[in-house]
């Protein structure tokens, strides 16, 4: 049974007394400090809150990105992020499915097959586009280590020269200097549980493979095991350098990560149980129509969603990946 125009979503906070669900994305929770230096409050005053309202903490970004909200104790009652054990997951990009099993559901069908002469590159080497230079992730770094044993072309605010600083401007989409490269980053700023970067999700549609962090994360969340390279596949920065010599001169076996194209698709935005994106939207109005829903308060938002999303301390990985 397919049920239609069971929630109203309103962005209107005049509406908040008859709201079934509260949802405060963190970032744009006021610093209590400030917020008490200016005499305001960007929260509801609590003698009006409903004891039956759901209070929904959601944030697309790593703890240590999501500004560390200052509300008050048993604020929330829910969490809508990545992490898959959130009360309601959402994620930047879609859920892949082999092409035959969304057949059988009778899904439309989106095709990643390309033509197989746009998988011969005009440059060589890695291309990067990158805005955030010093990372808890400390990706910078790896790429740095990468930068000595194989060709990358940085370009963004990272860049070290104002042509590849203005190379890509927010305005355009790049996919074309993506496209010319064999190779690009798509590391996250923080390595944690089930966190997949938006990058990788908008570049999928280009025929170049993409280079992470952790191959589990990844292959966790469903994503073609060929369709991209892992820093902890390898040993360290010089044999993964290797191994993307060989593919970037050997056709077939640079093929070989392109297989997924013929045999995998992505689950429709609004298939039931597979939605993604603003689909957490949707999850959270099926959560609320649920008749046992869970009514629970978190007493400590920030070291819970710490703990949630198991985020990796700094560059522990790297310090074993790069040799001394």
């Amino acid at each position: 049974m397919t049920f239609q125009n069971r929630c109203v979503i309103d962005s209107n906070k005049l509406a908040i007394l008859a709201s079934d669900a509260i949802v405060f994305h963190s970032r744009d929770i006021s610093n209590q400090g400030l917020a008490d230096l200016l005499k305001i409050s960007c929260l509801p005053d609590k003698s009006l809150r409903n004891p039956d309202q759901i209070y929904v903490y959601y944030t697309m970004e790593s703890p240590s990105n999501s500004g560390y909200p200052s509300t008050p104790a048993n604020f929330f009652n829910w969490t809508m992020t990545f992490v898959a054990e959130s009360d309601i997951q959402t994620r930047y990009g879609p859920h892949f499915m082999k092409i035959d099993d969304a057949k059988a559901l009778e899904f439309e069908i989106k095709d990643f097959a390309v033509d197989e002469n746009r998988y011969l590159k005009k440059n060589s080497g890695i291309f990067w586009l990158v805005s955030n230079c010093n990372t808890d992730s400390k990706r910078e770094k790896a790429v740095a280590e990468l930068a000595k044993y194989i060709d990358v072309k940085i370009v963004g605010k990272c860049a070290d020269n104002d042509v590849d600083k203005n190379l890509c401007p927010k305005s355009e989409s790049c996919n074309d200097q993506y496209e010319n490269y064999p190779f690009y980053i798509a590391m996250e700023n923080s390595n944690c549980k089930d966190y997949i970067t938006e990058k990788l999700y908008q570049r999928i549609h280009i025929p170049s493979i993409p280079i992470v962090s952790r191959r589990r994360i990844y292959e966790n969340a469903g994503i073609p095991s060929s369709s991209f390279i892992a820093l902890d596949d390898f040993s360290g920065p010089k044999e993964l350098a290797e191994y993307l010599k060989i593919l970037q001169t050997n056709i077939t076996a640079y093929k070989h990560h392109m297989e997924w194209r013929k045999k995998w698709t992505i689950a429709p935005l609004g298939a039931a149980g597979l939605q993604s994106e603003m689909y957490g939207m949707c999850q959270l109005c099926d959560r609320l129509w649920e008749s046992s829903k869970t009514h629970k308060s978190i007493d400590d938002i920030n070291s819970h969603y710490e703990k949630l999303a198991a985020c990796e301390n700094g560059d522990a990985f790297l310090r074993k990946w790069i040799p001394e």
